[in-house]
């Protein structure tokens, strides 16, 4: 499985959070039937709390992102375009 790409800068808990489908180099692969891409579509579903690992009620950036990027590397790993 791809290892996610995640960047920690200081933990004071400020600052901003980016959070994208693709590298700068990269495409971001989209569905007809989800009318988004995998990734934009996954990162918003766990928003809603289907990333809520630790079952608090809450969903942290880690949890949303780990979600987003596991269910979209599982969906597009048999399309074309691939993962």
């Amino acid at each position: 499985m791809i290892e996610p790409f995640v960047q920690r800068k200081g933990m004071n808990g400020e600052g901003n959070i980016y959070i994208t489908s693709s590298g700068g180099d990269e495409n971001s692969q989209e569905a007809d039937h989800l009318e988004a891409s995998f990734f934009t579509h996954h990162l918003a579903s766990g928003l809603r709390g289907a990333a809520d690992a630790s079952g608090d009620r809450k969903v942290t950036v880690m949890e949303a992102y780990n979600y987003a990027f596991n269910h979209t590397v599982a969906e597009t790993g048999g399309t074309r375009g691939g993962t």
